[in-house]
């Protein structure tokens, strides 16, 4: 039944697309990047190739906007990495990947929630703020809840002084594959986007087809002032009955009048195992168009302590 309601979703949107001039309030970018990583446990160099498309669409009629419609792809080759996503059959394998695909239905009256419907972000702590696809620097949703983006619903709505998104998916990940009792269901409310102090609460349930079960509950603020920007999470949950937890602090600083930007990151978590990071990014962009990030890592892992750093070089067309 699920597999039939998005794939009457999928027909929709394509019909919406044909019939509605859907250019004539879009906008849309190519980009291309080139990853070069180290690792000190696998004492190897890799290559990641990346080259996307971001398309972005208002929706109208006679009334008004009614919607939005986002597609974000991107192709992925890989050459010679040590460890990869389950999605990749080898260290040396390609895939044509989702990022973003989804409708925004934004009509309804001031109380009423808007909805989102397609392969969604998780609103889950700091990460549902920034926007960190294709980014050398994250806030660690994947190790926390395994997704970063899944198929499924949302109902979301953003007012002065608040904003809130509430969702349910399939926990398929890339690939859209809905089971029985299989499912991810999150959440997160917090003060505005857009005041220089923001502080959310987020809850996230999932199962998996493993049988794996993961509960987490976390309180996240952000704060602006001047060229810093300090950032917080802490989280507390259960993995298959255990406690876990985990915590994330940064500091961000913008050299005046220059392009350049410096990032320190530390994320601890004991989910599986003790993991602890340390990591500075240093980020250069001119423009526009180019993005150069280098990230250096030092991680410990029950006691075993490794670095590794990753350079990035990003252009949008």
């Amino acid at each position: 039944m699920a597999r039939g309601l998005f794939t009457l979703v999928g027909l929709l949107i394509a019909s919406w697309t044909w019939s509605i001039s859907l250019f004539d309030q879009s906008r849309y970018s190519l980009d291309s990047a080139v990853r070069q990583q180290y690792s000190e446990s696998a004492d190897q160099y890799h290559n990641t190739f990346f080259i996307g498309l971001d398309f972005h669409s208002v929706l109208s009629d006679e009334k008004g906007d009614w919607g939005t419609f986002v597609f974000q792809s991107y192709f992925t080759q890989l050459n010679n990495a040590p460890s990869h996503p389950k999605i990749f059959n080898s260290g040396d394998d390609s895939k044509w990947m989702f990022r973003i695909v989804r409708l925004d239905l934004t009509r309804g009256s001031y109380y009423q929630p808007y909805f989102r419907v397609g392969h969604i972000e998780i609103p889950f702590g700091l990460e549902h703020t920034w926007d960190t696809n294709g980014a050398v620097l994250d806030y660690q949703l994947m190790p926390l809840v395994g997704l970063k983006a899944d198929w499924g619903v949302s109902a979301f709505r953003e007012y002065r002084a608040f904003e809130y998104e509430i969702s349910w998916t399939t926990n398929s990940g890339q690939e859209f594959v809905q089971e029985s009792g299989i499912y991810a269901l999150s959440g997160r409310v917090a003060t505005s986007r857009y005041s220089d102090w923001i502080a959310g609460v987020s809850f996230f349930e999932s199962k998996n087809n493993l049988d794996q079960s993961r509960i987490w509950r976390a309180i996240d603020g952000q704060w602006f002032v001047s060229r810093w920007t300090l950032l917080g999470q802490w989280a507390v949950g259960e993995f298959n009955d255990n406690d876990i937890s985990s915590s994330l602090y940064e500091v961000q600083y913008s050299f005046p009048r220059s392009d350049w930007n410096v990032t320190l990151q530390k994320f601890e978590h004991d989910l599986g195992a003790d993991y602890e990071h340390q990591m500075l990014v240093v980020r250069w962009t001119p423009d526009s168009h180019w993005d150069a990030s280098l990230n250096l890592k030092d991680q410990t892992v029950n006691d075993v302590n490794s670095t590794a750093s990753i350079f990035q070089l990003r252009h949008r067309f």
